[in-house]
């Protein structure tokens, strides 16, 4: 399954989890592709990526599915 694809169907802690391992599988089988592949930067980023929403966006309630999408873009945020 496609993790890109997934995030966008979550719904539920147990949807959520699934896209945990997904994104464990992602990081073990397709490192090279992340950007941010030290724990470290992929902290930094996440912490970036999130402290760079707009006004309207920090009144959104989080859901499973917007958590997932934060945890993707700190794969390649810069």
């Amino acid at each position: 399954m496609n993790i890109h694809d997934y995030y966008k169907t979550i719904e539920n802690k147990k949807d959520f989890d699934f896209f945990l391992e997904l994104l464990y599988n992602e990081f073990l089988h397709k490192h090279e592709y992340w950007e941010n592949d030290t724990l470290e930067s992929y902290l930094e980023a996440l912490s970036g990526s999130n402290n760079s929403t707009t006004e309207e966006e920090s009144k959104i309630e989080p859901t499973w599915s917007y958590i997932a999408e934060l945890l993707l873009k700190a794969i390649v945020y810069e």
